[in-house]
């Protein structure tokens, strides 16, 4: 019954990633006053590689991960795509992560308080590995990060977005190494 109490039942029965906050930039503004002060804007992030590790240590997500699906005759899927048949892992046969990422406007109004709405950036990733029937479903989207639009739209996304590019970056130049059923792969 309090935040405090749920975030601890989340930390404690599921695999929590707390989302970090992230300067995105700052501006003056006026306030009320007529007085300029400068103002830091900030959006959130979930650090991409935990995330990562967390979802791995299911063990049906790992064994779908590393499931072959290179038998399949004809384009069924973006797996199927010659940008994914051009990549070294996919034609040794070695898994990898497919990731997919995709951007969302949404607006939030609270109905007992104003009409007043509040657009936010949302950004999701999921991963191709997945079958597409089990890709679109809404428990294996992953939220990865969240701003107010207008501040992406203003400052860019390079800074909310900083962890995940970096996470990729790392993730392209060597191994991840995770605990799954006790036991590191």
């Amino acid at each position: 019954n309090t935040a405090s109490k749920r975030q601890t039942f989340y930390r404690d029965n599921f695999a929590f990633i707390k989302p970090e906050k992230v300067y995105i930039g700052n501006r003056f503004v006026c306030s009320k006053n007529g007085h300029k002060k400068l103002k830091k804007f900030y959006g959130y992030c979930v650090p991409f590689l935990r995330l990562i590790e967390a979802l791995l240590q299911n063990p049906n997500i790992y064994r779908t991960v590393c499931a072959d699906r290179r038998d399949t005759e004809g384009y069924k899927d973006v797996c199927h795509g010659e940008f994914v048949k051009q990549h070294e892992l996919w034609q040794k046969g070695l898994p990898f992560l497919q990731v997919i990422m995709s951007h969302d406007d949404l607006e939030i109004q609270n109905p007992l308080r104003s009409n007043k709405l509040h657009k936010m950036a949302m950004f999701y990733v999921t991963f191709a590995n997945f079958e597409p029937h089990i890709r679109s479903k809404l428990n294996n989207i992953f939220l990865i990060a969240v701003a107010r639009s207008k501040d992406v739209k203003m400052f860019g996304m390079s800074r909310l977005l900083g962890d995940f590019v970096g996470s990729l970056n790392k993730l392209r130049n060597g191994v991840l190494d995770v605990v799954v059923n006790g036991s590191h792969k």
